[in-house]
């Protein structure tokens, strides 16, 4: 790392800092580029960004439904991945799409979000929450 510093060092203006940035921020390289001098409070030393992408919500809302204890595989299933955390033999003959788990989640984490934009907290669980089968029960 310490030539990788050095040679950005060497490198002049613009491409320099830019490269000692990447590599002190770890953000994409876009950002950092596109950096502008509202996202900088030189007072403070901090640089708010504000590159994020749609993928980010997606990424967000798995890390949510974590937090709420909502289980991975019902997590997966909400993302649609089809290699999720149930994998092998499980994956080949478990073939329920746990829509009313599907649903469930949703449902917290719609009241989660919603309780970040009024600023109201909503209690996280102890355990782990199975939500009950209702009439959607499917067959395999």
């Amino acid at each position: 790392m310490a030539e990788r510093g050095k040679a950005a060092a060497g490198m002049g203006w613009p491409f320099g800092p830019l490269v000692q940035l990447l590599a002190l921020t770890a953000q994409r390289r876009e950002g950092v580029a596109g950096m502008t001098w509202e996202e900088i409070d030189i007072d403070r030393a901090l640089w708010t960004i504000p590159n994020w992408t749609v993928h980010d919500l997606r990424r967000t809302a798995t890390t949510g439904m974590a937090q709420l204890r909502i289980p991975p595989h019902v997590t997966d299933k909400v993302l649609n991945h089809k290699s999720g955390s149930i994998r092998g033999v499980a994956a080949v003959y478990n073939r329920r799409s746990y829509l009313d788990e599907r649903r469930g989640a949703l449902e917290m984490w719609g009241k989660r979000v919603m309780s970040l934009v009024e600023r109201a907290p909503i209690p996280v669980p102890n355990e782990t929450r199975h939500p009950s089968p209702t009439h959607h029960e499917e067959r395999g």
